[in-house]
């Protein structure tokens, strides 16, 4: 996943122009508008699909990780003599960490990782959630459109035909 690529689609995706003036802008841009959004919706659920799964993926390396390391530590601060040697715990648990150096080294790579794909998460969350303040925005302009249509405040030649 390239991270800039996918912070750029998901600004992309995110930016919805509404009409100033809805009744100038007639009930084809409206309906284009509204096209435009369902459109930015799906592009957005397809992303924030693929997100889940990549975070979910690097979720289980990192589990599976932490586990094997967690093993490993309490392996050697049990029962290697090179680790023993050091006076307190702190000090067992840094000689055991400088023997299992790479695999610390991965579990903090994964936990950043995760991290990542945890911020995207919720940058496409945050996208998801204003397209749909767009869409119910649009929606409301057209209810009350129709309102002031209904009670003679706007003439229905105004909207309809642009």
């Amino acid at each position: 996943m390239d991270l800039d690529s996918i912070y750029s689609q998901i600004e992309k995706l995110s930016i919805v122009e509404l009409f100033e003036d809805p009744i100038k802008a007639g009930l084809t841009a409206m309906n284009a508008k509204l096209a435009e959004i369902q459109n930015k919706k799906s592009q957005a659920a397809v992303l924030s699909n693929k997100i889940i799964t990549a975070r979910g993926k690097a979720l289980s390396l990192l589990n599976t990780s932490e586990s094997i390391y967690g093993s490993k530590l309490s392996a050697l601060m049990s029962s290697d003599e090179r680790v023993r040697v050091g006076k307190s715990k702190d000090d067992r648990a840094a000689l055991a960490n400088s023997i299992l150096k790479d695999e610390y080294e991965e579990v903090n790579d994964l936990r950043t990782k995760f991290q990542v794909l945890d911020t995207l998460r919720e940058c496409i969350e945050n996208c998801l959630h204003t397209i749909k303040t767009a869409k119910e925005t649009i929606s409301n302009q057209l209810r009350v459109i129709q309102m002031q249509i209904q009670i003679g405040e706007v003439n229905s030649s105004d909207f309809f035909e642009k």
